[in-house]
């Protein structure tokens, strides 16, 4: 090899692998800090592009569980409405039965019929009251719905029941009355027929609530399958970051060494020219 001042191999050889090791440690700092191996489509493309249709898997699946945990507080919701109709409905049917017996004075039919009548217009403003969030819950408006796939494409319904008075549900209204035992009768048979068709309809927002909680718990299920299939793809193994990093800077500071001497080797040129 010829001896120059000007071109210097050694050097060369040494700032080209030093400038490779100290990349490596910019990648390596990286994953560290990031606790990604894969950031960008630069890294691994394929395995960036699969994570990414996973990663709007995985929002999609945040969407479903936000709707199924809405549409499941509803249902709850007016299921304990429900309940309370019920349980009023029974209280009207012990009224209506009492009021039916022909040997009451007039006294004590005259205080049924007003007991039943407090209790009727309780009723109603309990229909009428029960809200969720501000929407009625008892009064046929609308339904109780949840999607249950990222891509909003399946979805578990049900109607919301409509308890007013004298409407599909419940026969009995304000008309009722217990003033003779007739229309006492004529009430019993009115509201047996309305706790049957509340204990019906609550029956079928009971199944679907029920449907809402094995949705939640297949969705969740699935969001954990889906975060741990994008960890796999991405995340970074830290052990094997610490091992990388730990040599990778050992091989900068070698380099970092044998750059400042190969930089130096012209100098001793210098001998050549030494005159006594």
């Amino acid at each position: 090899m010829v001896d120059s001042v000007t071109t210097n191999p050694g050097s060369l050889s040494a700032l080209s692998s030093l400038s490779s090791s100290t990349s490596d440690l910019s990648e390596t700092l990286e994953e560290a800090a990031t606790g990604s191996s894969v950031s960008s489509a630069l890294d691994d493309a394929a395995a960036f592009a699969v994570a990414a249709e996973l990663s709007s898997d995985l929002a999609g699946l945040s969407a479903v569980t936000t709707s199924l945990s809405s549409a499941s507080s509803v249902a709850d919701a007016t299921l304990a409405a429900g309940g309370a109709v019920s349980d009023t409905l029974v209280d009207l049917s012990e009224l209506a039965v009492a009021a039916a017996d022909p040997g009451l004075s007039e006294e004590a039919a005259a205080a049924l019929d007003a007991e039943f009548s407090a209790t009727l217009g309780t009723l109603e403003t309990l229909i009428g009251s029960a809200e969720f969030a501000g929407s009625p819950l008892l009064t046929g408006e609308g339904s109780i719905s949840a999607i249950t796939s990222p891509d909003a494409s399946t979805s578990i319904s049900v109607e919301a029941p409509d308890f007013t008075l004298g409407g599909p549900v419940i026969a009995v209204d304000s008309s009722f009355s217990l003033a003779t035992p007739a229309d006492a009768a004529a009430a019993v048979t009115a509201i047996e027929s309305s706790i049957a068709g509340v204990s019906s309809a609550l029956s079928e927002v009971g199944a679907t609530a029920d449907a809402f909680a094995g949705a939640l718990d297949f969705t969740a299920t699935l969001s954990d399958t889906t975060e741990v299939g994008i960890g796999s793809l991405v995340d970074a193994d830290l052990g094997e970051v610490a091992a990388e990093l730990a040599a990778e800077t050992v091989a900068v500071e070698l380099g970092v060494i044998s750059a400042s001497i190969s930089n130096a080797a012209p100098e001793g040129l210098l001998t050549l020219f030494d005159i006594e």
